[in-house]
């Protein structure tokens, strides 16, 4: 594919679908075919008309994993493995809510109701919680206070 012109509109494509990262942009643009001269160039012209970036990527994306009930953890962890780096999103930590208000309006949405005070439940709930990417220590109070 020779026209950077079709590779600018490619990734705008994406673009107008949802937020992208740098690196998913150009990933999606080599699995297109593009070289990487013109991947450059699209990206170089993304980044300058404020379609590409990745602070506001990463805000967003912050904002969308907290609100489906996943903690700072895991989010940060998802971030890292789309190409945003650790700077990145230490400049966008002050959009972290925090997570035990996050831990106990899941735990209220999904659980409340239940009757989960044997071991083996609370057993299931700590692991649960902790692959949702909550701290180890606002599952256990939480899981105190609720028992």
């Amino acid at each position: 594919m020779s026209n950077p012109n079709n590779c600018i509109l490619s990734a705008q494509r994406s673009l107008s679908l949802r937020e992208h990262s740098e690196y998913e942009i150009r990933t999606k643009l080599r699995n297109k075919g593009y070289a990487e001269s013109e991947i450059d160039e699209a990206v170089t012209q993304l980044k300058n008309t404020d379609m590409l970036s990745d602070d506001r990527y990463t805000s967003q994306y912050i904002r969308l994993r907290q609100n489906k009930g996943f903690g700072k953890s895991k989010i940060i962890y998802e971030l890292k493995i789309k190409g945003i780096s650790s700077d990145m999103i230490n400049d966008n930590s002050d959009v972290f809510n925090d997570d035990y208000d996050i831990l106990v309006k899941l735990y209220n949405k999904k659980f409340y109701k239940k009757n989960e005070n044997d071991d083996k439940s609370r057993s299931k709930l700590y692991n649960y919680f902790m692959s949702r990417g909550f701290q180890a220590s606002h599952i256990k109070k939480l899981l105190e206070d609720q028992g």
